[in-house]
């Protein structure tokens, strides 16, 4: 009987053992989750799968943002307007349109490879397009949630986004916050 109960005790820990080799990492928090238990493949909850989702729907309204020069990184603002002209079809590879300040903009002098450039910066003190200003976000929190909320229903009206913003909920968020991003991930409807 000894021998029968000790091989028992050895198969449960030999299972044991092989359930804890076969324990996967949740893709979002890290922790563990087993293949049977996993929420859409790869997360250990659907909270955890939630979250994933909000980070991946922030990262692309920003990234689409950054993309479209029309607006501020720092501060959201359209810093100018392109206009597309009539013939612009029989010239897809080369005309995108005619680009014209906004109010908003500001004509900015810099210093490119030795020589002196201009280009359009944005009342915020932004000078390029290809970076935000995290210093100047915070410090004109509110001013840059309310222009992301109009750059953002732009977009959709222009069908390059079809993601949605509870603009109440990204306001107390980005207060809650103190940043654009955590509060985007937070009122962004997946």
């Amino acid at each position: 009987m000894s021998v029968q109960a000790l091989s028992q005790a050895d198969i449960r820990e030999y299972i044991d053992q092989g359930q804890q080799a076969r324990a996967y990492e949740c893709a979002y928090c890290g922790g563990n989750r087993g293949k049977h238990t996993s929420v859409r493949g790869s997360y250990c909850s659907w909270d955890c799968y939630d979250n994933d989702e909000r980070e991946k729907a922030a990262r692309d309204v920003l990234r689409t943002l950054a993309k479209d020069h029309r607006y501020c990184r720092t501060c959201f603002r359209k810093t100018k307007v392109v206009e597309t002209p009539d013939d612009a079809r029989d010239y897809p590879d080369a005309v995108c349109g005619y680009q014209y300040p906004t109010p908003d903009a500001e004509e900015v002098w810099r210093d490119k490879r030795g020589r002196q450039a201009t280009g359009l910066g944005c009342t915020c003190g932004n000078c390029q397009h290809s970076h935000a200003d995290p210093d100047v976000q915070r410090r004109y929190l509110v001013t840059a949630v309310y222009f992301l909320t109009e750059a953002v229903a732009t977009l959709q009206h222009e069908d390059k986004l079809d993601h949605h913003l509870d603009r109440e909920q990204l306001f107390q968020a980005a207060i809650d916050t103190g940043a654009i991003r955590p509060a985007l991930e937070v009122a962004i409807q997946v």
